[in-house]
């Protein structure tokens, strides 16, 4: 117990020092990479102890606080407090899977926040994947039409094509979900290719197999002449 409480005193000073801090020295200690990103989860675990708060309590509580002195800088100092690789960055799934049950609009509300700032393949992704898992499917669809148009009718992760191919198919735009998904196929047999030997190659074989099921799940089985729907049609 002890320790836990060395560790929670040792943490609640950062947060100390954060707060009395100036706008630059804020945004360096936001990092994702700097101490109160990276021991956040053993300070939450160790708070709850000692606190007898649950995990997911104390984990709201905290990553709210850390969200709202984030969102009091200004210009780029906002910017980069927001950014994706920033504490609540790093920490925004967890989060959104906390409360995406029973507080669904609180992450509705979340991406309305980090949606402009994380204007890329990588940001999209995430706030795409908390939206679908908080039921928000118009939302997810509209992040991935967005990143899908974007990148010429592509999506650089697979389970984004996956996502999106799903949610498609939800609405009948059938032909829109199978050029993808064998689009995708095509994309990933092509990086199988080129693919060393290992692990990375493992996880290809794995996305390639996850969009083929997905295609039969939706559409039966895919016979030679879909293929062709993979490209420009």
């Amino acid at each position: 117990m002890f320790q836990r409480r060395s560790e929670v005193e040792h943490y609640e000073k950062l947060i100390r020092d954060l707060a009395n801090a100036t706008a630059d020295e804020k945004v360096w200690m936001l990092d994702g990479y700097e101490p109160l990103s990276r021991h956040f989860d053993k300070f939450v675990t160790a708070k709850a102890r000692v606190s007898g708060e649950s995990i997911e309590a104390v984990f709201t509580k905290s990553y709210d606080w850390f969200l709202d002195l984030s969102r009091g800088l200004e210009n780029d100092d906002l910017q980069m407090s927001l950014d994706s690789f920033s504490l609540v960055g790093e920490k925004f799934e967890d989060y959104a899977k906390i409360v995406s049950e029973e507080r669904p609009q609180r992450v509705a509300e979340l991406i309305k926040v980090f949606e402009p700032y994380w204007k890329h393949n990588y940001g999209r992704s995430r706030l795409a994947a908390a939206a679908f898992a908080a039921g928000l499917r118009t939302k997810a669809k509209r992040l991935l039409e967005e990143q899908y148009a974007s990148n010429a009718e592509e999506l650089e992760f697979a389970s984004d094509s996956l996502l999106l191919a799903e949610l498609w198919a939800e609405e009948g735009q059938n032909e829109q979900a199978k050029k993808l998904l064998v689009g995708a196929i095509e994309r990933l047999e092509s990086e199988l290719a080129d693919a060393s030997e290992g692990e990375y190659q493992e996880e290809v074989k794995a996305d390639i197999a996850a969009h083929e099921q997905l295609y039969e799940k939706l559409f039966g089985a895919r016979n030679l002449g879909d293929a062709n729907s993979g490209k420009g049609n």
